[in-house]
């Protein structure tokens, strides 16, 4: 994030995407470059505020624009979950409902309490 800011800009930013099949960033196939006047990110992280997670807070600072698109509770941990057993990240629906309600409501729950930001 901080490359984006620099003047002049660097000739091309590396930057990493994420696989929930792979479970990892993985590098993105192209980099930006100037000619990109607009870097969309997309993901909960982007709505982080919290001194227990200084980098993503700090990333999440560096963004010009931050959109919340609200969803019912009910369908985000719907597509979450059948998100996380299409990938494997579970042997079932019911351990991937689980997870999800543990892992994935907290970072919401992190998130949503900064979203006004």
């Amino acid at each position: 994030m901080r490359s984006l800011r620099l003047s002049p800009p660097p000739a091309s930013i590396a930057f990493p995407t994420f696989s929930h099949e792979l479970k990892d960033p993985q590098p993105a196939a192209e980099p930006i470059t100037p000619a990109h006047r607009i870097v969309v990110v997309e993901g909960l992280y982007a709505f982080v505020d919290d001194p227990d997670e200084p980098a993503w807070a700090q990333a999440a600072g560096m963004l010009d624009l931050r959109v919340w698109v609200d969803v019912d509770e009910d369908v985000a941990r719907g597509r979450i979950a059948a998100r996380n057993f299409a990938s494997g990240i579970e042997p079932t629906l019911e351990a991937t409902i689980k997870r999800g309600s543990e892992t994935e409501g907290r970072r919401t729950g992190t998130s949503l309490g900064s979203k006004a930001n």
